[in-house]
């Protein structure tokens, strides 16, 4: 089946939907083959579970009823959002990926692929929403059934009312307004939060992990670590985990193949990032903030060496003249960078800031601080996707791209339902203004993770934590 529609979709030239092009590059082949193991896996995988349902497998049956409630309702919310919360970067990427030509590294290469990939299935932004949330349902199924069967949760007798009370944490707006944009977060953080709740798991189960789970595993592991570079901890900390589980539950050998497969992917796939960058111009952003505190912590006689190195690659200048910007302002609209400088200069300005910090930490660790609280949204911060997802189909000129979904005819079927359900969830009015309380409250980090520290904490103190090495035999 997975080659009959590959044949057909490949040379039918469905794709000419929405990609345009006179000659075959070779992101396209690469593009091309990604397409054809993806259906593959999708195929085999409906097979599989179509089969255990036949066979009256009692999980399985539990998670495509699982399923089938979270997907119904995020079609519901498919229909009035069509045809996705697009914005800024992720319709870039359907620009960039538009002619086989791009990536659009800076989102991760990994980014543009996998939307290329899902194109190929339907060519159509709305269609590659839609099919993203069929892959977040099966997750999301998946999670809850481990977790259930691991931890020996019970369903109350209204099997919908256990669901959807079960569900509950994944109708965050946060969350929703994410998972229907082409941003990588909207796929990302299920793909995290699956690979998480199989490790949890897995030694929780006490049953042998088979050679399948074990190469699945990996593999995801390698996605989560590389899709985003905050999340490159990863690839350490579950190499770590993998060596002390229980070898009951995966024997030595497993353990060896898994962690060869997740180092040496997660190296090759960082190292194809790379070479698709071009340059640090990516990891320059993050350290603009770092760039400016020390510049205007610095005293410019005794530090003048370091500045001077600084320099090389920061616009020193331009970052006096600019004291209020954060690091994203000061590069994308001050450009308070050197348009040329080496890897070597680049790396050698890292050390500087290093060295200068151990001098001056107040001032960088308060840059820092501050940006980590804006990020976690208890300052009512506003992201591009709460307004531009909007204004995106209101040919304002207000975005870049209004030109190119309006060429492309993509519209939204109810144009001001959609716009409502967007300020809705971005705590806004119906006229877009926000609510600042709601919004502090709702987009508020910090909620979510004190619950839970607290559920960590608790479980410890029942002891009913993962305790690896004290199930060591």
């Amino acid at each position: 089946m997975a080659s009959l529609q590959w044949f057909i979709t490949t040379f039918l030239q469905f794709d000419r939907a929405f990609f345009y092009y006179t000659f075959i590059t070779s992101k396209a082949v690469a593009i091309k083959i990604c397409y054809f193991v993806f259906l593959l896996f999708a195929w085999s995988f409906g097979f599989f579970v179509a089969g255990e349902i036949k066979k009256h497998n009692k999980t399985f049956e539990r998670g495509v009823f699982v399923f089938a409630v979270y997907f119904t309702i995020m079609m519901v919310l498919m229909f009035i959002l069509w045809p996705g919360t697009w914005s800024w970067d992720d319709a870039r990427i359907l620009w960039e990926i538009s002619e086989y030509k791009s990536f659009m590294p800076w989102q991760h290469f990994l980014s543009g692929l996998y939307q290329a990939v899902l194109l190929q299935v339907f060519p159509h932004p709305g269609a590659l929403i839609l099919i993203q949330n069929l892959i977040i349902s099966i997750c999301v199924a998946f999670c809850i059934v481990k977790i259930e069967n691991s931890f020996g949760l019970k369903i109350v007798n209204n099997n919908i009312v256990d669901t959807l009370i079960k569900l509950i944490p994944f109708f965050t707006p946060p969350v929703l307004l994410y998972q229907y944009s082409g941003y990588r977060m909207g796929l990302y953080v299920y793909l995290e939060l699956t690979m998480l709740v199989v490790a949890i798991c897995a030694n929780k189960d006490g049953r042998e992990l088979s050679w399948k789970y074990c190469f699945l595993f990996a593999y995801l592991v390698v996605l989560v670590s590389c899709w985003r570079s905050e999340s490159l901890f990863y690839m350490l900390f579950v190499s770590l985990l993998l060596l002390i589980l229980n070898k009951r539950v995966i024997s030595l050998s497993k353990k060896l193949v898994s962690i060869g497969i997740i180092v040496l992917a997660f190296f090759s796939v960082n190292s194809i990032q790379d070479s698709y960058l071009g340059n640090d111009n990516y990891k320059l952003v993050s350290m603009m903030g770092p760039y400016s505190s020390i510049v205007h912590a610095a005293d410019f006689d005794e530090d003048k060496e370091q500045l001077e190195i600084i320099n090389k690659v920061a616009d020193i200048d331009k970052i006096l003249a600019n004291p209020d910007m954060d690091c994203e302002e000061l590069y994308w609209m001050a450009r308070a960078y050197k348009d040329e400088y080496t890897n070597e200069e680049f790396k050698d300005s890292v050390k500087a800031v290093v060295k200068l910090t151990l001098k001056y930490p107040l001032p960088v660790l308060k840059e820092r601080w501050g940006m980590f609280i804006k990020s976690t949204g208890v300052t009512g911060a506003v992201w591009r996707i709460n307004w531009q997802s909007i204004t995106l189909f209101e040919q304002d000129n207000a975005s870049v791209y209004d030109d190119f979904f309006q060429n492309k005819k993509y519209f939204p079927l109810f144009k001001d339902a959609r716009a409502f359900l967007i300020n809705l969830f971005s705590c806004n009015t119906a006229s877009g203004e926000q609510i600042p309380v709601l919004r502090k409250i709702v987009w508020n980090a910090w909620i979510p993770m004190a619950v839970l520290v607290f559920a960590w904490i608790n479980s410890i103190r029942k002891k009913d934590c993962i305790s690896f090495c004290s199930r060591r035999r």
